[in-house]
């Protein structure tokens, strides 16, 4: 039995491929293993803030590896994380804790990786080098949960100090539970640089 199930491995191990995770392609085989082969995601990874006066945003992204998807078909390293934001010095969202809850699944983190971007992967980034690699995370408010959101982050540094160039923007229809419902997050649309701490 045991070299039954040593075989059945050794099968299975040797139709497991690994591909780059920039380059993640459906059709690929069920069982692929999209990992950052290139360390993108590693310069994401850390604690970001921005301020303006009495308003605040912080991110925080860690890098999970060889995670299975929700559908079970893939493997895939990922950005994950939590944030909170405040506006004229009133908490609105703080979400931060949520990294430390051993409960939370990787794919309930309200900051999830959805796709890795290159220069002219919307939105465009003019200033981006034809190598360089943005990344886009969906950013839920779980007291919104009808608004599908997105952040678009490039790193870059500056001065020797490293920052996110961050672009808060929509990720699809609003559908309102109710015509009063709010039709966006707490988070403001818009453009944030945000330095590492």
């Amino acid at each position: 039995m045991t070299i039954a199930l040593i075989s059945i491995f050794s099968i299975t191990s040797c139709r497991a491929q690994v591909s780059p995770l920039y380059k993640a392609d459906p059709d690929l085989p069920e069982g692929t293993y999209f990992k950052d082969m290139d360390n993108d995601l590693d310069k994401f990874v850390g604690t970001w803030k921005w301020q303006n006066g009495n308003d605040e945003f912080i991110v925080v992204l860690e890098k999970k590896e060889h995670i299975l998807d929700v559908d079970g078909e893939y493997y895939n390293d990922l950005l994950i994380g939590e944030y909170s934001y405040i506006e004229n010095g009133v908490e609105l969202a703080n979400y931060l804790p949520n990294l430390n809850d051993s409960s939370i699944l990787v794919e309930e983190h309200n900051l999830t990786l959805l796709s890795i971007l290159h220069k002219n992967h919307h939105p465009i980034c003019e200033e981006c080098d034809i190598t360089e690699r943005r990344v886009t995370l969906l950013l839920h408010d779980p007291e919104r949960d009808w608004v599908p959101a997105r952040i678009t982050l490039r790193h870059v540094m500056e001065n020797g100090v490293e920052k996110l160039e961050a672009f808060v923007h929509g990720g699809g229809a609003v559908v309102q539970p109710n015509e009063n419902a709010p039709t966006w997050i707490r988070v403001p649309m818009g453009n944030y640089v945000m330095v590492k701490q």
